[in-house]
């Protein structure tokens, strides 16, 4: 008998995945940087440090990132708001066990530096974790909300944030809110920002009370601001009429960092044959706030993010503020109430007229003409920058026709009126531009610059939104027919040029 003797085999296997990590620093410092990595599989499919948080693809870390990776391709790209330059790259592994990537990100404006500063003033992330994603965007101002108003999805009155101080300083210059509301309905969503600690809220549906009702309720109250997050909401032009509101998000949840939302959800429709796709939807919100601004209103342009619900990451869209000296939470919000601001999702846009920054207020005994100093960088190539005079394009340059006319930009007026700049790049997929606060021109014995077409424009729109009393009940009914009636009256006595 033979015995075959027994073969000992050892199957060696491959390694099937590496430890990842990458290291990022500021150029100029050599300090690690807080930022954000969007990193991808060969499939598309977005991978995550499940240590750090994530917003929609992608994740936000303190500078150091850790990732277990299987065998194949990756590509990634590393971002740091809009004033550092995006990184990107692709990474092979095949039975590699560790790989280290050392990224450096360099700056390409230092804004804070030239008195700007910016806010996101629509958000819903946490606590826990803004502090994080406000230094990973280089947002300045900021905040968690306490509340947030959409009965279908059962949002209400919450509580919880009122263990913590109403207003965070994290460092000299970043502040991290935590008493802001929103009231997100039918017929529009507003942010109220500087509530008293002991305001309640009464009961509402998704129909009722009308959102214009807040705006009045609480717009009142000394030192609270009232904000709109899109210029589509039936109510625009209930809320205009109640004198109560403070900022318009120019840039909102409809601009993301990857495509763009081109609905008006369940607000006023655009016309899609003059504002076609894709990028209608941008185009019709800046000539409704170019309109109301043509009736004679002075509200700033704000913007907001709504991460991580909307589209975009934290900061994506932005308000930047211009302030002198020492940063401080008033100081900020004042300087944007009197409109020394501009809002971008890309450029950074730097002006100034005369001297003068955004917001000013030009008095002339005649007709007058203004020199423009104009101050942009873009990670996006850009293709046009524009004055936009009273709502319609005054003068639209190349970017290389600009560089050769920079110093001899202007703008001239001969009675009252308005005018603001303009940035576009050339991104295929999304609507990336930025935009001035705007300035005004006031001519001596030159009559009150108010466009009737833009009036009526309003006035037809509060007339449709009449007809669209949601409300069965009949006291219910009476309440929205009143703030009806009372809106239409406003626009009306507007549009006869009578003393409101």
């Amino acid at each position: 008998m033979t015995i075959l003797p027994i073969l000992s085999v050892l199957f060696v296997a491959s390694v099937l995945s590496a430890n990842v990590k990458f290291i990022i620093k500021d150029n100029s410092t050599g300090n690690k940087k807080t930022c954000r990595l969007h990193i991808f599989n060969k499939n598309g499919q977005p991978q995550y440090d499940h240590n750090c948080p994530k917003c929609f693809d992608s994740f936000t870390c303190n500078g150091e990132a850790n990732l277990s990776l299987t065998n194949g391709e990756y590509s990634y790209t590393i971002e740091s708001g809009k004033e550092f330059l995006p990184v990107s790259g692709k990474i092979s592994i095949k039975n590699i066990t560790n790989i280290v990537k050392k990224i450096r990100l360099h700056q390409i404006a230092d804004m804070n530096k030239e008195g700007w500063y910016a806010g996101d003033l629509h958000n819903h992330t946490d606590i826990k974790n803004t502090p994080l994603f406000i230094k990973s965007e280089n947002i300045n101002i900021a905040y968690v909300p306490n509340w947030w108003i959409n009965p279908p999805l059962g949002r209400q009155w919450k509580t919880e944030l009122t263990n913590y101080p109403p207003l965070i300083k994290i460092d000299d210059s970043h502040f991290l809110y935590t008493r802001a509301g929103e009231d997100e309905r039918c017929d529009c969503t507003l942010m109220f920002f500087g509530l008293p600690e002991n305001v309640k809220l009464p009961k509402v549906t998704w129909t009722f009370p009308p959102s214009v009702y807040f705006a009045e309720k609480f717009g009142k109250i000394s030192n609270v601001w009232v904000h709109i997050d899109h210029l589509y909401w039936w109510q625009l032009p209930a809320i205009l009429a109640s004198g109560e509101l403070d900022s318009i998000e120019v840039i909102n949840n409809n601009f993301t960092r990857n495509w763009m939302n081109i609905t008006e959800a369940w607000g006023k429709p655009r016309d899609k044959e003059k504002y076609p796709d894709p990028f209608g939807n941008a185009e019709y919100q800046q000539d409704i706030y170019f309109k109301i601004l043509n009736c004679g209103f002075r509200i700033p342009p704000a913007a907001g993010t709504a991460a991580p619900i909307g589209g975009g990451p934290f900061g994506y869209n932005r308000v930047y503020v211009h302030v002198n000296g020492k940063l401080t939470w008033k100081k900020w919000w004042n300087n944007l109430k009197a409109g020394k601001c501009f809002v971008t999702c890309g450029p950074l846009l730097r002006v100034t007229a005369n001297g003068n920054l955004p917001g000013y207020v030009f008095k002339s005994k005649k007709s007058i003409k203004i020199d423009l100093n104009i101050k942009v960088c873009s990670i996006d190539k850009i293709t046009k920058i524009q004055i936009i005079k009273n709502g319609e394009i005054y003068k639209s340059f190349s970017f290389n026709e600009f560089n050769k006319i920079k110093n001899n930009c202007n703008v001239a007026f001969n009675k009252n009126g308005w005018f603001l700049v303009r940035v576009l790049t050339d991104n295929p997929k999304i609507y990336r531009f930025a935009m001035t606060g705007p300035y005004y021109v006031e001519i001596e014995n030159s009559p009150k610059q108010i466009d009737k077409e833009s009036v009526e424009f309003f006035l037809n729109w509060a007339k449709q939104a009449a007809k669209r009393n949601p409300e069965t009940d009949p006291e219910k009914r009476k309440i929205y027919d009143n703030y009806s009636k009372k809106t239409i009256t406003f626009w009306q006595k507007l549009k006869n040029n009578r003393t409101i």
